[in-house]
């Protein structure tokens, strides 16, 4: 069983909260005239950029142009699934998962397969809750 927490109220609620439920920002569809290789960048909700990083060495970032409210819930990360640990350590873009069934990953380097999210550059401290919406 799978509970989420509403920061707002402080109660924790199967789904959401129904005072303070969470939103779904879908990925942009891709214009069919645009490059393969563009996919993850183009799929950016509007009000999120991609461009340089200024954290060292991480490349390209995903930036809010705009406040993201409350409640915002972007997803899922998009790419390869692949069970090799190894091979997820080899660069910065896979996501683990975990479940009864063992250990996963998500592979978002390849930016034909992958969506925007590749770009999210990670803080020091885990923030991320990962959950089916």
């Amino acid at each position: 069983l799978f509970f989420l927490d509403c920061d707002r109220c402080n109660c924790y609620y199967r789904a959401s909260c129904k005072e303070h439920p969470l939103f779904w920002v879908k990925d942009r569809e891709p214009a069919k005239s645009s490059k393969p290789e563009d996919r993850a960048r183009n799929t950016a909700p509007a009000f999120i950029s991609i461009k340089t990083s200024s954290i060292p060495n991480a490349g390209m970032g995903a930036f809010a142009e705009a406040c993201i409210p409350v409640g915002m819930v972007f997803g899922p990360y998009q790419g390869i699934l692949i069970d090799d640990a190894s091979e997820a350590e080899k660069d910065g873009y896979c996501w683990e998962l975990r479940s009864h069934s063992g250990q996963h990953f998500i592979d978002g380097s390849n930016t034909q397969y992958s969506n925007w999210m590749r770009y999210i550059n990670s803080s020091r401290r885990k923030f991320s809750l990962l959950f089916n919406f």
